[in-house]
């Protein structure tokens, strides 16, 4: 099991461009993104988008496939590998840090970027919005 966790760093009102970071946390291992000299702190709206886009693209892909993401402006990064024989995905960053079916994958995306995103969430005239929902709705998995 993959559980994902975004978070800001501001507590002011939330802008797409801001600094937050992502803690992946798995059977194998955990990634965080917090606490590291240099700061590994990203752009948590513009990387979510990346996550959410990169996941969706991942599952449709058919045979093996891989996936990296960078934190946008951070050196964090997450690579995400499909395995069809058994219709997972293992994730790791500097080490292992676990596997998922591709259902509970794309659940543990969809989860953690809904629960984010509706605890933060951006104004519509925001430059990030419009990219952040069109990513969401191409995921959703009650459409």
């Amino acid at each position: 099991m993959i559980k994902f966790a975004f978070s800001r760093r501001d507590s002011s009102p939330p802008h797409g461009f801001e600094l937050g970071d992502i803690v992946v946390d798995g059977s194998e291992g955990v990634a965080d993104s917090r606490g590291h000299v240099p700061d590994r702190g990203m752009m948590v709206y513009v990387t979510l988008v990346a996550l959410v886009d990169g996941a969706r693209k991942l599952l449709e892909a058919k045979g093996r496939h891989s996936f990296e993401l960078v934190g946008t402006g951070s050196s964090f990064s997450l690579v995400f590998l499909t395995n069809p024989k058994t219709s997972s995905i293992h994730v790791r960053s500097n080490g292992n840090i676990g596997s998922a079916k591709y259902s509970d994958f794309k659940a543990a995306v969809w989860d953690a970027a809904t629960e984010f995103v509706d605890a933060n969430p951006l104004e519509t005239t925001d430059p990030v919005h419009d990219d952040l929902a069109n990513a969401l709705r191409r995921v959703n998995p009650r459409p």
